[in-house]
């Protein structure tokens, strides 16, 4: 068995994989097709990425798919902002 890779939290590969991880385990969730639902997590000291986000996740479901986005808007909300 092959060890894991590691991340550092809060880089891009850590929230790639994160969001990569989140996507999978909602797929297998046999969630209902008309579900909308999101997540936002933003890092309130975080750093500013190349394209003027702040350091964070923003994690949606939409119409029962799941799909995310490394960096969020500063005052951006989801149903769930951390």
């Amino acid at each position: 068995m092959s060890a894991s890779p590691k991340f550092s939290h809060g880089t891009m590969a850590w929230f790639e994989m994160v969001g990569t991880l989140m996507c999978a385990a909602t797929a297998r969730a046999d969630l209902a097709p008309d579900l909308n639902w999101s997540l936002v997590e933003r890092y309130v000291d975080g750093a500013t990425l190349p394209d003027g986000r702040i350091q964070g996740i923003r994690f949606d479901i939409v119409n029962g798919v799941p799909a995310f986005r490394i960096g969020v808007d500063k005052d951006e909300r989801g149903d769930v902002t951390i």
